[in-house]
């Protein structure tokens, strides 16, 4: 979701270790929602974030568009987008059950978690 973040902005509205971010963040929201992991283990990596001062904010983004331009990255095979996901903090597994109505979930959540920007 972040390097699709990445080129949905034409790559120059966000530098890529933000979009890494954004693309972190959607993760842990999809590995909790599959019950990979906790919301309390999620949130470590988001009060990290925190922490750390990024001031991040990011724009509603037309979902359609975006999904369009996943479908076009490298890591797509036979038309199977992939994800990794976190089973625990450190611990990752590669994923491709994630549904569209997840992915738009996933994003929906990062907007509300970097919300500011319009």
């Amino acid at each position: 979701i972040g390097h699709g973040i990445e080129a949905y902005f034409d790559y120059g509205t966000y530098r890529h270790g933000e979009c890494v971010i954004f693309g972190m963040c959607a993760a842990m929201y999809l590995s909790v929602e599959k019950g990979l992991i906790t919301n309390e283990e999620a949130h470590r990596l988001y009060d990290l974030i925190k922490d750390y001062g990024y001031e991040l904010t990011l724009p509603t983004i037309e979902i359609d568009t975006l999904l369009i331009i996943m479908r076009k990255d490298k890591k797509v095979k036979k038309d199977q987008l992939h994800f990794i996901l976190a089973t625990s903090i450190g611990s990752v597994i590669i994923a491709n059950d994630v549904s569209t109505e997840e992915i738009e979930q996933s994003v929906s959540f990062i907007e509300t978690m970097f919300k500011g920007a319009t």
